[in-house]
């Protein structure tokens, strides 16, 4: 199950102009505008899916995310976009089946998914969040790598694309290892311990003065 979303509403498409000022006639190209200043764009290899740009509105620095519309009732324009996660991590789908087997011997096909970055995906093997396990190979054979993709999908379900996600495993080890950290530090509090800062100029003068001797202590008593 994925991480609850957080999602922006949609700046009206007859206020881009007054929205961005002299900006607009700088950024051709762009589909939406997110109330936080979120520039969206389509995605030619995942239709239904828009990548921010790397800045807002105002020219501040943004990593690039993914994000997919959110609609209410029929209506035909979405009111709001969901974020889905980082650029990055994204993979494009480029066959909607697996080729499995030696050719001429077992060779068939298997529901599932093959990615831009050259994993299989095959609906037979997914986690228990319903997350697939990602696989490579070739001539029709696959081991599995370790990593986990969530499926980016259309408000009717459809599948888009895929995002890498970490493996659960991972996450509830990294979960586990920071619970630790906190119950030691409750357990074993840090002592607090004194300033050590250096003497001052005239501490120092002081101590000198102490630890001398004074002229004369030492010499011998001249005879009357």
């Amino acid at each position: 199950m994925s991480e609850e979303r957080n999602q922006y509403a949609v700046v009206p498409f007859d206020t881009f102009e007054r929205y961005l000022g002299p900006r607009y006639e700088n950024i051709p190209g762009v589909e939406y505008i997110l109330e936080n200043g979120t520039l969206l764009y389509f995605m030619e290899e995942a239709p239904g899916v828009y990548e921010s740009a790397d800045h807002t509105v105002t020219g501040e620095p943004a990593a690039p995310k993914l994000f997919v519309p959110v609609y209410e009732g029929d209506e035909m324009q979405p009111h709001a976009f969901s974020e889905v996660g980082p650029r990055e991590q994204f993979a494009a789908i480029t066959d909607f089946s697996v080729t499995i087997g030696l050719p001429g011997v077992n060779q068939r096909k298997e529901p599932g998914y093959v990615l831009d970055n050259g994993l299989v995906l095959l609906e037979s093997e997914r986690d228990i969040q319903g997350n697939y396990k990602a696989g490579a190979g070739m001539d029709g054979m696959f081991l599995q790598t370790g990593r986990i993709f969530e499926p980016i999908r259309y408000p009717d379900g459809e599948i888009l694309a895929f995002l890498e996600r970490q493996p659960e495993r991972i996450r509830a080890k990294d979960l586990e290892s920071v619970k630790a950290y906190d119950t030691a530090r409750v357990q074993n509090p840090r002592e607090e311990r004194p300033s050590q800062r250096p003497p001052s100029l005239r501490e120092q003068l002081r101590r000198a003065q102490e630890t001398r001797p004074l002229p004369g202590a030492n010499a011998p008593e001249r005879e009357r």
